[in-house]
């Protein structure tokens, strides 16, 4: 019980008693967890008699469902909601991040590249070959943009579609899940002017490699010369260390020099320390991150309105690694009359790419005794120590290059409520996209790239069209105990779009760079265009009874340009059940919620190219006289009967909530089998093509899903809440190309196997002298080699006979875990995000640990310094020799697993009295926060997830105001 607008408060007894003073016409504010608050004018009178009732707004939340929304306690398939409007204050730059960590099942990746686009997958690997990418829905239409192009600021919620019956409405392309983003709107008469911001910085996260420095770049040349003769008398075979070579004496700088290839490293070592280059550190650098957005919104018995501004600008990790974007969104929606509302939504993004960063893959490689001129603007080179393999990682900084990209996402749409016919509705909806793209680069003649024809200009424009128009029909009645909705659903989609390559080489000057392809002398011009459309019919019944049983029927019928010409349509029915046994009349616990859903269904899969069924041709060129003639062939089969993939799956779900709802969540068991796999079927060499796309494959899918929410502490002053999510995914191939294959050793395909299998030799440690002198050394191997298991035991290391299935790429299980602890206008939150390995699960091969030790790189390029190199002192078991070029080799792999502090945010809240004052602020927050903190794992180099590059971790100060 707390005077509102005041600090003054008790906490009743527990059988609900208090004694508050407070002075007559103050309002007392009465709460209790998991009951509706109450606001109580206080008059004359002493004592009062409070009666709270049960606050049901978690189940009575309106959940998306694709065209139309639903009661979340009417959901009768796996649909989750994450709601960004009510999230803590974690400043978000993308989709990708707002949903790491959020729910169970969907898989997101991360980034340490300003501006890039993330995958997103949901429940596990299906397909082969087709995309793995969930179905964007931006209010209600597809949407085929970037995800880079949405303004995370600007999205009030998100809705999740993970099993096939709540998917089921979008068919055929609804296979990878779906994801539905609902926009802001107006929530109040007064219009509200509201400005957050956000301002930071971004570094490598805590995971990091180290390279050889000056020290052990030279002395690894010394190394791998002493090994050479080394492996030389491991060829007669010793059966002691008798008469094993010397080791150099390297007790001077120029006997250590003496093993540089170049002058000029040579020169740099022995004049010291002073040009012992880090290059990953020259390349790198501490990113700034800026974020504002303002907004304005309103809504009346007649208009609501968004209307928002949004400007970002990110610098990556790497040195002129740039992010911009601009964005605009325009949100109207009106009330003609009591049966006809309009609206429309615009959305307008500008992003800027322009710049090539420095490259991180030379800078791995480059000499840390290369003479550089630092100091001087602009200044790079095309090598390094007169090494062709060896080139500057700093030279395409000089590449100047503008790359611009526009996307204008425009939605119109009107609905009628039938004035005769009570709960008939139609609404119509179109929306077109426009994207354009300017990407012009030019190469000086001093740079990779531009270096051979004395510098290189590209000028590619591109761009992309959509429309889309929906009809939806809906129902919607409740007769006494029986509630129906109906929907009824025409989809019409059409996409296009066109890019041209125009490349100019041989200027006699750079002054101009792209802007005039003209005063070069060799030209190279190509272009490209495309098109493909969409066709759908939905129509989807739901019905429940006293809110207790519920049904969900649905069935879609799509068409795809790019299918085969006897398989251009094709038919995806779904349905799913609900009880709510808490509704029950034997049910003998009011505070306990708990709903069973079962699931069956059928999705599709189309992510394919959108001319893989029809016959190709390719193009060759050559002279003739002095003529250069183009030439057309066939180059792949059509398949006219090609189609979709077609996944059926079963879903189990829990949803529960005790001590009204103090503790709630879910739990989903599910299983899956993708028939018709999309693979690319060898032919024989006959035929005159090597293979052709068919549908021969399956995978079968299963998992399990655990979500937890709860109020673990709620007082006057103290508030303490927490969130759980738990998934487990499965994957097996059933089959493989239709005709008993069992195996595809090419692509590492194994019936029976996951497709994340891997598929090679044991690695057992490295061999050691003493095997070699007691005999037990394989035939052709030598110390510091890799030791592999001789599976079939004939003294032998073969491909037929010594590869097996020795771990998985896919992690063994994923969680996260959050808290949000709130003491009176202090807000901290905190989430810990897993992937896990163990059981041979979540396996990667560390580069970084078995680097290209072949007779030419080893002594060209520098290496990594992780873990020491194997020497006949050290009897490293992990580390390999110098001179690794062995009869077979093999990645050295290591579990990927991980725990990660993903977020973390402190927030003040100001408070409301004190903003009244004012007379114009209405909410103020400050908040502090940071993104990818600290990863604990065993993984040695880069970050386990990213692993050939580091993760991007940031902190964040900002800003929230409104008015």
């Amino acid at each position: 019980m707390v005077e509102k607008g005041t600090m003054n408060g008790v906490i009743s007894d527990s059988e609900g008693r208090f004694v508050l003073n407070v002075a007559p016409g103050a309002t007392l504010i009465v709460s209790y967890i998991g009951y509706v608050s109450q606001e109580i004018k206080i008059n004359d009178q002493a004592s009062y008699t409070i009666t709270l009732r049960e606050d049901t707004e978690t189940l009575e939340e309106v959940v998306v469902v694709g065209y139309g929304t639903m009661k979340k306690k009417d959901l009768t398939g796996a649909v989750k909601r994450v709601n960004l409007e009510e999230s803590p204050a974690v400043a978000n730059t993308s989709l990708s991040q707002a949903l790491v960590g959020s729910t169970a099942g969907v898989n997101t990746a991360q980034s340490g590249y300003a501006g890039e686009d993330v995958s997103l997958s949901i429940r596990g690997t299906t397909s082969f070959s087709a995309s793995q990418n969930p179905l964007i829905v931006l209010d209600g239409i597809i949407y085929n943009g970037a995800m880079s192009d949405i303004n995370v600021n600007d999205i009030s919620s998100i809705d999740i579609l993970k099993d096939a019956s709540a998917a089921a409405v979008y068919g055929a392309r609804s296979a990878n899940g779906v994801i539905l983003i609902t926009t802001k709107k107006g929530k109040t008469e007064k219009p509200k002017v509201s400005f957050n911001m956000s301002i930071g910085t971004q570094s490598a996260s805590n995971h990091s490699a180290n390279y050889m420095n000056a020290e052990e770049y030279t002395r690894r040349l010394a190394d791998y010369a002493y090994q050479q003769d080394l492996r030389a008398w491991y060829k007669t075979n010793p059966t002691s260390d008798v008469g094993r070579p010397a080791y150099p004496d390297l007790s001077s700088r120029e006997a250590n020099a003496y093993y540089l290839r170049s002058q000029e490293e040579k020169d740099s070592y022995l004049s010291g320390a002073a040009y012992d280059i880090d290059w990953i550190d020259k390349v790198m650098q501490t990113g700034l991150t800026q974020d504002y957005n303002i907004g304005v919104s309103g809504s009346s018995d007649y208009v609501n309105y968004y209307l928002s501004g949004a400007y970002h600008d990110e610098e990556g990790l790497l040195l002129n690694d740039q992010f911009k974007r601009y964005t605009f969104n325009a949100k109207v929606d009106t009330k003609v009359t009591d049966w006809l509302k309009i609206g429309a939504n615009i959305n307008f993004s500008h992003r800027d790419y322009s710049g090539v960063s420095a490259n991180f893959d030379y800078a791995t490689k480059a000499s840390p005794l290369a003479a550089y001129d630092f100091d001087t603007p602009g200044y790079h080179r095309l090598e390094l120590a007169t090494e062709s393999s060896m080139k500057d990682p700093l030279q395409y900084l000089a590449i100047d290059n503008s790359d611009l990209r526009n996307t204008l996402f425009l939605t119109l749409n009107g609905r009628i409520d039938v004035p005769f016919i009570k709960g008939l509705s139609y609404d119509f909806n179109y929306s077109t996209t426009r994207y354009h793209r300017d990407n012009n680069s030019f190469y000086p003649s001093d740079v990779d790239g531009g270096f051979i024809n004395n510098g290189k200009a590209i000028k590619e424009p591109e761009n992309e069209n959509a429309y889309l128009f929906n009809h939806i029909f809906a129902y919607q009645r409740t007769f006494g105990d029986h509630s129906l909705n109906a929907t009824f659903v025409y989809t019409k989609e059409k996409r296009w779009g066109d890019k041209t390559t125009a490349i100019a080489e041989s200027f006699d000057t750079d002054n101009l760079g792209y802007n005039n392809l003209g005063i070069g002398t060799l030209f190279t011009e190509k272009s490209t265009a495309w098109q493909e459309s969409n066709v759908g019919l939905m129509g989807r019944i739901s019905y429940n009874y006293k809110n207790r049983y519920l049904f969900t029927g649905t069935v879609r019928r799509d068409g795809f340009s790019g299918f085969g010409s006897n398989n251009k349509f094709v038919t995806l029915p779904s349905a799913s059940i609900g009880w709510v046994i808490s509704e029950e009349d034997f049910n003998p616990f009011e505070d306990v919620y708990l709903k069973l859903r079962l699931s069956y269904g059928q999705n599709g899969n189309q992510g394919i190219g959108r001319y893989a069924s029809l016959a190709k041709l390719g193009m060759g060129a050559y002279n003739y006289d002095d003529d250069r003639v183009i030439s057309l062939y066939p180059s792949e089969m059509a398949n006219k009967d090609l189609k979709w993939e077609r996944t059926s799956s079963w879903n189990f779900g829990i949803d529960f909530g005790f001590f009204n709802q103090r503790l709630n969540g879910s739990f989903e068991v599910y299983k899956s089998h993708t028939t018709d796999v999309l693979v690319k079927r060898t032919l024989p060499n006959v035929t005159g093509y090597s293979w052709v796309w068919a549908n021969l494959g399956g995978v079968d899918n299963k998992g399990v899903e655990v979500e937890l929410n709860s109020v673990n502490i709620q007082n006057k002053n103290f508030s303490w809440t927490s969130g759980f999510t738990f998934s487990l995914n499965r994957d097996k191939i059933t089959d493989l190309y239709g005709d008993g294959t069992t195996q595809d050793l090419t692509n590492g395909w194994f019936v029976g196997e996951s497709i994340g299998a891997i598929y090679s030799y044991e690695m057992q440690g490295v061999w050691q002298e003493e095997d070699l002198y007691s005999g037990k050394i394989y035939e052709g191997w030598y110390p510091g080699q890799q030791k592999f298991a001789d599976l079939n035991g004939d003294g032998k290391i073969d491909a037929e006979h010594d590869r097996k299935i020795i771990g998985n790429k896919n992690p063994n299980c994923r969680f996260s875990f959050s808290n949000t602890l709130t003491w009176k206008n202090w807000s901290l939150y905190f989430m810990l995000n897993s992937m896990l390995g163990g059981g041979g699960y979540y396996m990667g091969g560390n580069g970084l640990l078995a680097p290209d030790n072949s007779s030419d790189y080893v002594v060209r390029l520098n290496q990594p310094a992780i873990r020491e190199y194997w020497t006949p002192e050290n009897h490293s078991n992990e580390g390999l020799a110098l001179f690794r070029n062995q009869p077979i080799s093999t990645s050295i792999y290591q579990n990927r697993g991980f725990v990660r502090l993903q977020d973390v945010s402190l927030m003040y809240s100001f408070d409301k009295k004190l903003l009244q004052k004012t007379g114009v602020i209405s909410q103020l927050q400050l908040f502090l926060t940071g993104k990818n903190l600290y990863t604990f794992t065993g993984w040695d180099g880069w970050d386990p997830e990213y692993t050939a590059f580091p993760l991007t971790r940031s902190l964040q100060f900002g800003i929230k105001l409104s008015l």
